[in-house]
């Protein structure tokens, strides 16, 4: 039995032509990213190639090279013509992943994933879709990796001068959807707080509620 979490699917896409010229197919992640080796590479590991809109791949690669961090995937080079976004590969699994009995375990992670909005924040971005999908955990060292950055704007952006969003129903505020919203800090720390706010019908034990109330609390002061 999983955890109370729940979020959005995508189905995997089509390898491109222009993908496989240069990049050998290892895995598909998602829909639109996957695993290869790059054949042009003078190291022998994996690498994570995302396909998109310009838009998007361009506000990824911009956030990314300013929040330099382990808690993000690193980026490697920008395909402007392929539309293509090529990143370092980090193991690990969704924290969709967690099963019921891992309540604590996702708890003891909340600090780590408060660390590493926090530090998107002092460079200036939000991420925009902070959820279950989106955060990486490496099981044998409890770390955590953010990822996909499709959704990132920089603090203070007016939404509807943006050609296209992105966002998650169920983890966005309903005013983060108009155009006239001018992004902020709160967009991730709402995130957060929905995404704990399904614990609250998990079958918490009286320490995991406690926990969970706090953390809650904290973000309501923050939205």
């Amino acid at each position: 039995m999983k955890v109370a979490f729940h979020d959005s699917h995508s189905c995997p896409a089509r390898v491109t032509h222009p993908l496989t010229e240069r990049f050998d197919v290892i895995d598909t992640l998602s829909d639109k990213v996957w695993l290869a080796h790059d054949r042009q590479a003078n190291f022998m590991q994996p690498v994570v190639i995302k396909q998109g809109e310009d838009d998007q791949l361009e506000r990824e690669w911009r956030c990314l090279q300013q929040c330099h961090s382990h808690y993000f995937r690193q980026p490697i080079e920008r395909l402007v013509d392929e539309q293509l976004l090529v990143l370092e590969y980090v193991a690990g699994d969704s924290l969709l992943s967690l099963e019921q009995h891992q309540v604590s375990l996702f708890l003891d992670l909340v600090p780590q994933l408060v660390r590493a909005i926090t530090l998107i924040h002092q460079q200036g971005w939000v991420h925009g879709d902070i959820k279950p999908s989106n955060v990486l955990l490496d099981k044998q060292s409890k770390a955590i990796t953010i990822i996909d950055f499709g959704a990132a704007l920089p603090i203070n952006t007016l939404v509807n001068t943006q050609s296209s969003i992105q966002f998650s129903l169920g983890f966005c505020s309903e005013s983060r959807t108009y155009g006239h919203h001018r992004v902020s800090e709160k967009d991730d720390w709402y995130s957060l707080q929905q995404w704990l706010l399904q614990l609250k019908s998990a079958g918490l034990t009286i320490k995991e509620a406690k926990q969970v109330d706090k953390w809650l609390a904290w973000l309501y002061a923050k939205v």
